[in-house]
Order: C-alpha cells, then structure tokens, then sequence
C-alpha cells in the first residue's frame, strides 16, 4: 500500500465514521416517530397518528438515504502513485509558483 493510497483511505474511514453517525441519529429519529404514532393510534388520535406518520416517513426516507450512501462508499486502490509538482519560490516575494517561472504574477505587475 502506498502513501497516498493509505491517506486516501483514511479520508474514506472518516467519512464512513460521519455517515454512522448519522446512520445512528436517524434510526433515533425513526424509533422516536414510530413509538409516538403507536401511542397516538392505541389512544384512539386518529388525527394525531396521520402527522407523524408523515413524519415517520420522511424520518425512514432519510435513514434510507444516509444508508445508501454509506454503501456506495468504496476504498481506494492500493497502489496510487503519488504525482507531485515540483514548484520553487519567487525571487521577490518567496510565495510558491510554478517551475520554470521567476516571479509570481503579483511581483510582475508592480512597477
């Protein structure tokens, strides 16, 4: 495994660990709506029970969107070769530029 393909994966780690998060807080959500809309339709609030039930499924619509995209999550390659670009400094500021270049664009246009 290279360098840059561990960095990558790490990259890939964090986000799955947010999405799980998430996943987590969503499944509260989902539990949350689903007791309540059990307690308003065995206490006989028909009325009640058909708002968080619309709640309820805009809580699971969610919950099955975070999960998607945790799945569609893949790991990188572990052989990434790492392309680096090789810059030097400018001679009248030190600020990084491209090679081959002298000054930055800010050091050529003050006269």
């Amino acid at each position: 495994m290279t360098e840059e393909s561990y960095q990558q994966g790490r990259k890939v780690m964090a986000t799955a660990n947010n999405l799980r998060g998430l996943i987590t807080s969503a499944k509260g959500n989902v539990a949350k709506w689903t007791h309540i809309t059990a307690a308003n339709i065995s206490n006989g609030q028909q009325e009640k029970a058909g708002g968080t039930q619309k709640l309820l499924d805009k809580a699971m619509k969610l919950l099955e969107e975070r999960r998607t995209k945790f799945a569609a999550l893949k790991f990188p390659d572990s052989d990434i070769q790492n392309v680096k670009t090789e810059s030097v400094q400018c001679e009248g500021c030190g600020a990084k530029i491209a090679k081959g270049n002298t000054y930055c664009g800010e050091c050529l246009c003050e006269d």
